[in-house]
């Protein structure tokens, strides 16, 4: 009778879980749910009122503790079944709540290495790695994230630099301080979501501690007279010194370089041109090979253009279509594989030597596209679509940087690019 008693008291639900008696059974059994699961375990105590009360009491700490993240299951219970004991580290592991003052970025990381990262595609995926081994991790080891803040994320904006090589010590670009700081606030919202963190967010603001804006790629500022020229080292090309550049260039590079310089392309959407992207008078622009891996779709949406085939950028075409008889890749590297722009990029800095002209990026061949195009009168309606972007005000912000004296170039520009392209 007593044994009914309690039972009867307890299944009235006092505060978060219960303690019921299973039917055939005279022990009391914890029922509560956990991490979205419900939990059915015993006690190992036979149902008196002493009995109850202990049960009752210990479950309610053990409530609290989970409300306060410190409960772990398999602490409280190491003699459950293996495959319980299994479920609850796996799901603690990715979803109990912890205090920011007791994580580590570095330890967290270790985790989100083998969740979130491994989810991303290339070559994003790679790219973040080395941003996060290069950079983010020598200087967040050992830090909480309660210690995350405003402050400490513009200390370390500011610090970075090359780490290698002979700009070793130099400030790095802006745009390479954003693509550092993209891992890093992926990995601390995740954090902050996992844990149930409501932080504030130390990115707030972040862009005043980046380097000055420029209009992409490095620069340096050069004294002429009584003026100063900023010299970027994505500045279009005279047509003059593309020329001087396309003698010395390797010859399996040289028909890459011209369609480059008349399409707007880059070396990786080169890279994924194939047989089938040639249709109806078009190139059509749907895919990109980046570090090996090729990449279906562009880095924006509007990248995913078709660009029309004229005189110039058909012969151009003849000469990789019969060269790669058979092959399905129109643009490839010397050996057959992937053409990469690591090795484009030697080439092209090796032809930039020998011809004595001003270093500049291969990036500065689609800068060229849009300057020539402008110089020959080009709309700017035409343009942006025939680039990828989403408005004109990028073609003006980016690509319309003055070249000195390009205006002379015009005839030779429009001959080079053929009545039909601007027609």
């Amino acid at each position: 009778m007593a044994r009914k008693s309690a039972v009867t008291a307890v299944e009235a639900q006092w505060g978060d879980g219960n303690i019921v008696e299973k039917k055939g059974s005279r022990r009391l059994y914890f029922d509560f749910y956990y991490l979205g699961q419900r939990v059915e375990i015993s006690s190992g105590l036979k149902n008196t009122p002493e009995n109850l009360r202990k049960a009752r009491y210990w479950l309610d700490r053990q409530m609290d503790k989970m409300r306060d993240g410190s409960f772990r299951f398999g602490e409280a219970f190491p003699n459950a079944t293996p495959e319980k004991l299994e479920l609850f580290s796996r799901l603690e592991g990715t979803t109990v709540t912890a205090k920011p003052q007791h994580v580590l970025f570095d330890k967290y990381l270790a985790r989100w290495y083998s969740t979130v990262w491994t989810e991303y595609q290339e070559p994003k995926k790679t790219d973040y790695k080395c941003s996060i081994e290069s950079q983010i991790i020598p200087f967040f080891r050992g830090m909480t994230f309660f210690q995350i803040n405003r402050t400490v994320v513009k200390s370390f904006v500011k610090q970075l630099c090359h780490l290698r090589g002979k700009k070793k010590g130099q400030p790095l670009s802006r745009q390479r301080v954003d693509n550092i700081c993209h891992p890093l606030r992926a990995i601390w919202r995740d954090a902050c979501d996992e844990h149930r963190w409501d932080l504030p967010d130390p990115f707030e603001k972040i862009h005043e501690a980046f380097p000055a804006k420029s209009s992409g790629g490095e620069f340096e500022i050069i004294e002429s007279g009584e003026t100063e020229l900023i010299r970027n080292d994505r500045d279009p090309l005279r047509y003059g010194e593309f020329q001087l550049i396309l003698e010395k260039l390797d010859p399996w590079y040289q028909p890459v370089a011209e369609l480059m310089i008349l399409t707007g392309m880059i070396a990786s959407e080169m890279a994924g041109l194939t047989r089938q992207h040639l249709k109806e008078g078009y190139i059509l622009v749907r895919r990109s090979v980046s570090r090996g891996v090729e990449k279906i779709g562009n880095k924006t949406a509007f990248r995913r253009r078709d660009i029309r085939i004229t005189r110039a950028i058909q012969e151009r075409l003849n000469v990789l279509h019969q060269r790669t008889t058979g092959g399905r890749r129109l643009a490839t590297s010397k050996s057959g594989k992937f053409l990469t722009a690591g090795g484009f990029y030697k080439a092209w800095v090796k032809a930039e030597k020998a011809a004595g002209v001003r270093h500049r990026v291969p990036y500065c061949l689609r800068h060229t596209f849009a300057a020539w195009s402008l110089i020959i009168d080009m709309k700017p309606l035409r343009l942006y679509q025939l680039m990828g972007h989403a408005s004109k005000q990028m073609v003006y912000e980016v690509y319309g940087n003055y070249v000195e004296k390009l205006e002379q170039d015009r005839e030779e520009i429009l001959a080079f690019f053929g009545e039909d392209f601007v027609g």
